[in-house]
């Protein structure tokens, strides 16, 4: 199937890759069909893309990239949503905020999406005990590999 975007022009989606979001995302709860779009020249940046909402895509990057020893933990309820049978179902992504004054990137520590590899559900999990900020700024060398997001 194919979807025009604003950020990538038409792009051609087989359903295997569509991932539906449970509940949706802070802020857009009416939403939960998108696709992973790897970029290229991005580094260890993805797209978020929406798939009902043309000129929506959000920058994702894996934890794990910025704190190597990133642990979450989430409840048996909260894994059984999504279908979550064993860690190796899991892939985690923060969205990354641009501030628009000084193109400072932020990571949203709190509020993880959760893809289930197996089946392509997803949420956004709030997470209470994070001991990380909420926002936290990026290093500049990590900003440095993105170069143009």
């Amino acid at each position: 199937m194919q979807y025009s975007t604003k950020r990538f022009g038409v792009i051609d989606v087989g359903e295997e890759q569509v991932i539906r979001v449970k509940g949706g995302l802070l802020g857009f709860t009416n939403l939960h069909k998108y696709i992973i779009i790897h970029h290229r020249g991005q580094g260890p940046f993805v797209w978020l893309q929406s798939l009902e909402q043309p000129e929506l895509a959000f920058p994702l990057i894996d934890p794990h990239v910025v704190y190597p020893d990133y642990l979450l933990e989430i409840s048996r309820e909260d894994a059984e949503e999504i279908g979550i049978e064993s860690e190796d179902d899991v892939e985690i992504f923060v969205l990354v905020a641009m501030r628009s004054d000084n193109r400072q990137m932020q990571l949203n520590m709190q509020g993880p999406l959760i893809v289930n590899r197996k089946n392509s559900q997803a949420m956004q999990f709030i997470d209470h005990h994070c001991s990380y900020s909420g926002i936290i700024e990026l290093e500049s060398t990590v900003e440095k590999q993105i170069n143009g997001i």
